[in-house]
């Protein structure tokens, strides 16, 4: 019995349905997942925003191919061969996008950890940041705890920047100036990290050394403090251990979360290209 010669065009119909669904759950999921720290994960976030958009096209390009095929509606064909092309340079160009980003993606993150750490007690919102990510990924600091050795915690929770008599917020990109790149606190740090070395899960810090943490660093039963103007915090001192909070940093998870989630776009860009192509 021979095979109807619309068949492949029903199968790749079909696939480009599926795969536009996949493209709009993998969007949403993203996005509604990551939204609370979106400015640290930016880039994948931003990415997800328009798959979402890619992803529902590409529905109902797959829908018009069935109809015209199912129907035999001939006049529709080549309206729809014209959408399936735009669905393939559209596809193409997120993919080429897809690329771009995942190569800066843990540079990106760096930055924007690093800002949102030293900005904690002096800029709104960085404190929720942070917060949210040592919470979810339980970690704590940038690079390992001793990241916020830096940083105090013992301002008001919601400061005010004031500039001038007007007394006006500050613009967000006047206090984001390269705090990687200009801070002499975090050069400090990483250089005592360089001297730092780790001996069967105890640090070399000196005698009678003391961090304070944020309270999403501390493990449940950790020592902690709420009432304090940041909601708590974590100590580390002399007469406990890192046994009462996260020691690894947050960039190597979520950089590695940025770049599979980019990653697994563009391989869906990928297929969408061929299938609109064909």
């Amino acid at each position: 019995m021979a095979l109807p010669k619309e068949l492949p065009l029903y199968i790749v119909g079909a696939l480009i349905i599926i795969f536009g669904i996949i493209h709009l759950g993998v969007g949403i999921g993203i996005t509604a997942g990551y939204s609370k720290y979106s400015d640290v994960t930016r880039q994948s976030v931003g990415l997800s925003i328009f798959n979402i958009i890619v992803g529902l096209y590409a529905m109902a390009v797959g829908i018009l191919s069935l109809v015209a095929v199912t129907i035999k509606l001939y006049h529709i064909v080549r309206p729809a061969a014209i959408c399936s092309l735009v669905l393939g340079i559209v596809a193409l160009a997120s993919l080429i996008a897809a690329l771009a980003l995942n190569s800066q993606a843990i540079g990106y993150v760096r930055s924007r950890l690093s800002y949102r750490l030293y900005s904690y007690a002096s800029i709104d919102g960085s404190q929720g940041v942070m917060d949210t990510i040592q919470t979810n990924y339980h970690c704590c600091g940038e690079n390992l705890w001793l990241d916020w050795a830096t940083v105090s915690l013992s301002v008001p929770t919601v400061p005010v920047v004031t500039s001038g008599i007007g007394k006006k917020r500050r613009r967000r990109s006047d206090h984001e100036q390269s705090y990687a790149e200009q801070s002499p606190l975090l050069q400090g740090v990483r250089q005592r990290r360089q001297a730092t070395t780790v001996n069967s899960g105890s640090y070399n810090l000196p005698s009678g050394y003391s961090i304070n943490l944020p309270y999403s660093c501390c493990k449940t039963g950790g020592i902690g403090n709420s009432g304090n103007s940041i909601g708590g915090t974590c100590v580390y001192s002399s007469s406990n251990n890192t046994n009462s909070f996260y020691v690894g940093g947050c960039l190597a998870p979520v950089s590695n979360d940025v770049v599979v989630q980019i990653t697994g776009i563009a391989v869906i860009n990928v297929v969408l290209t061929i299938l609109a192509f064909v």
